[in-house]
């Protein structure tokens, strides 16, 4: 969205929010961004996305949403509202303990700011940090008030008799970590010493610890208060279903369904399906428009502005008196029963069932946590008790570490009873969002309504379709899972929350879906049905029962929510006030792929490495030392003319002639010797010629 329309935007939510004010409706931004973003979604009222809105748009947006936003008696308002409510205030188990222990931080830090802060000159002044020292381990602790005199007396004697105020001097001219380090001690072992002395005061029959009122008041939220509130909700579910499963087949046995598919045609009648029309005297359903006389379904748009004569049904801006049902003066016909509202109220307490079952699951960990925290509770001080029975003295060392465990598994127990506190907190404020439909339709008009028809709960409709199992053959395109195929089966992430998307495309109706019967997998989606015959449609034309339901959603803005289709509408998302979460946030996925290189990082050889250590030393101090030594240089007249040269020569080459015979033109060296010349005067010499002839010459060569 560019930023010129998310500011024209902003400026329709500002300009809503503040005609409701006017007009006497209270109404969060929060709320009214919803509205503009899902009537600007629904198909019905003509909005292009694509093309700017013009000043006619602008107007004809803010009284559609005005129009939503004040009636009077609303489900599908009261079911938005409930939505918002809890995604701003409902969070994991592990936000909420954070939370609670930022709090208490929070409230501890001016006071742990007092003592480690002040500087003390005179006695008055340590008596007021002493005074602060209780302060700080009463608010640690949370046994008791601190406006309590009695608490006061309790947390200072226990406090004099591990840290009395003679020794409050030593303490302040301790650093200031130090100090919070000592005063978190100080806190645990305080706050352990207070609760075995509230154990003690029990009596000898043992500790028990639901007599300490500190835990005693939040305890009262359990688990099965939220069942009883919710086997209330779960009733009323089970019987719109009957009473719209009855008007929408009427003629057929409650559970299956003979609505016509995509392909048929509904005849006289028949319900209409997907692609088929109301026929004469049938009643209107999600898709129909109705016509003069008929009711307004859920899809079509009710005259707010008309009074409802004698016999008609009041529409969703007139709220009936006390102890009035629409239609209770006479028995209402086919074509009297609003249809669209009925469906309004099923979707609001559904959301209702959807949001208590989150809540007993959580309460069901609170409590097993609680239990658990209780026994190693009670054990600690047993070991407490046989430590200190009946002597005056006892080492420091034996049980000042098991005080601290207590102290520490004492604020454990706290933080649970917190969140349980927390959870009853919104568990109690959910039931008014189902004040719409309990005005509109009362027990006695749903009597009157399903007459001999059978309620069926969830556990019966699944039970019924249990031994009913698709058959691959006819669904041969598609990808089916069976309980015996994945571990993690009965954890699968189910599309549409887990109701069957057969019944919400054709009827939209909410049925639970049997996961025995076979979980369709299509395009990495997991889809559910509550009977064989719905499977087996569904599977046939898969995108366009998928389309079918994203159609209901757009006229049914609360089905985003209660059916989990944030995917598909993330222009439905919330933009939340400053500390609020996001009421629905788009995921998106797409397919990628990464390809790594074989060498991402070039070779780089560093040929002055040196692995030896001793190496290294040697160069280091041979650096060391060049520090200290300078380099000097002289240049001479003889010597600035030297330079080293370099000279280029050329290999002797070895040169050879061919010719057609070897020969040799090499003559024998004459060797003449001479003997005799000695010795006499008249002697002759005698000549000795050993000069080789040339035939020997050429047999030595």
């Amino acid at each position: 969205m560019s930023a010129e329309a998310e500011s024209l935007i902003q400026l329709i939510i500002g300009d809503v929010v503040q005609e409701c004010a006017v007009r006497g409706h209270g109404v969060s931004a929060a709320l009214a961004a919803f509205m503009v973003k899902v009537v600007v979604l629904d198909p019905r009222n003509g909005f292009n996305v694509d093309r700017r809105l013009t000043r006619q748009d602008v107007d004809k947006l803010e009284e559609l949403c005005l129009d939503k936003l004040l009636k009077k008696c609303s489900p599908t308002l009261d079911t938005i509202k409930m939505q918002l409510y809890f995604e701003r205030n409902y969070t994991s188990r592990r936000e909420v303990l954070e939370a609670v222990q930022q709090d208490l931080q929070s409230r501890l830090s001016a006071v742990r700011s007092r003592i480690t802060e002040t500087r003390v000159k005179t006695r008055d002044q340590l008596q007021t940090v002493y005074q602060d020292l209780v302060s700080y381990i009463l608010l640690h602790s949370g046994l008791g008030s601190a406006s309590d005199p009695g608490t006061v007396q309790e947390a200072t004697a226990a406090l004099q008799s591990v840290f009395p105020l003679g020794k409050l001097g030593v303490f302040m001219v301790l650093s200031k970590k130090e100090k919070e380090e000592q005063l978190e001690e100080l806190s645990l072992t305080v706050t352990g010493i207070r609760l075995f002395n509230r154990a003690c005061r029990e009596g000898r029959e043992g500790f028990r610890l639901h007599h300490l009122t500190v835990v005693e008041d939040p305890l009262t939220f359990t688990p099965e208060s939220v069942e009883r509130v919710l086997r209330g909700t779960q009733s009323l579910s089970w019987r719109y279903t009957a009473v719209l499963e009855k008007l929408s087949n009427p003629d057929s046995e409650p559970g299956l369904y003979s609505v016509p598919g995509l392909d048929s045609v509904a005849g006289p009648g028949e319900v209409p399906g997907l692609d088929s029309g109301p026929g004469p005297g049938e009643v209107a359903g999600l898709d129909s428009v109705p016509g003069p006389g008929e009711v307004p379904g859920l899809d079509s748009v009710p005259l707010l502005d008309s009074v409802p004569g004698p016999g008609e049904v009041p529409g969703l801006d007139t709220v009936p008196g006390p102890g009035e049902v629409p239609g209770l003066d006479s028995v209402p016909g086919p074509g009297e029963v609003p249809v669209g509202l009925l469906k309004q109220a099923l979707y609001n307490v559904r959301q209702h069932q959807h949001f208590l079952t989150l809540l007993q699951a959580d309460a069901h960990v609170c409590v097993r946590h609680v239990d658990v925290l209780k026994a190693e509770l009670s054990s600690h001080m047993e070991q407490l008790k046989q430590a200190v029975q009946s002597k005056t003295a006892v080492p420091t060392t034996l049980v000042f570490p098991l005080f601290k465990n207590m102290s520490k598994l004492w604020g454990r127990l706290r933080d649970e009873v917190e969140l349980l506190s927390i959870l009853n907190n919104l568990s109690i404020n959910l039931q008014p969002f189902l004040a719409s439909q309990a005005k509109i339709f009362s027990a006695d008009y749903l009597d009157r309504l399903l007459g001999a028809a059978e309620v069926k709960t969830d556990e019966q409709r699944m039970s019924q379709t249990s031994d009913q199992r698709v058959d691959p053959a006819e669904v041969e395109m598609h990808e089916w899972l069976w309980p015996s195929g994945p571990a993690d089966f009965n954890e699968l992430p189910l599309e549409y929350n887990g109701f069957c998307g057969y019944t919400l495309a054709v009827d939209g109706l909410l049925l639970p879906g049997n996961p025995n019967i076979g979980v369709l997998n299509h395009k990495e989606k997991l889809y559910v049905f509550s009977s064989r015959e719905a499977a087996s449609k569904f599977a046939a034309k898969v995108d366009d029962f998928v389309s079918e339901v994203a159609e209901k959603a757009k006229r049914a803005p609360e089905l985003i929510q209660l059916l989990q289709l944030q995917q598909q509408f993330p222009a439905a998302g919330v933009s939340p006030e400053p500390g609020e979460r996001l009421q629905m946030t788009s995921i998106t996925k797409r397919d990628g792929c990464a390809q790594t290189d074989v060498h991402p990082i070039e070779t780089n050889i560093d040929k002055s490495y040196e692995w030896n250590e001793w190496e290294l030393r040697r160069k280091a101090l041979k650096l060391a030392d060049l520090r200290t030594k300078a380099t000097v240089s002289t240049q001479t007249d003889r010597s600035h003319m030297r330079r080293d040269n370099n000279s280029q020569t050329w290999n002797l080459k070895d040169a050879a002639c061919v010719t057609k015979r070897a020969g040799q033109s090499s003559m024998p060296t004459p060797q003449v010797y001479l003997t005799g010349l000695r010795g006499r005067r008249d002697a002759q010499a005698v000549t000795t010629n050993l000069t080789s002839s040339a035939t020997s010459l050429d047999q030595k060569y």
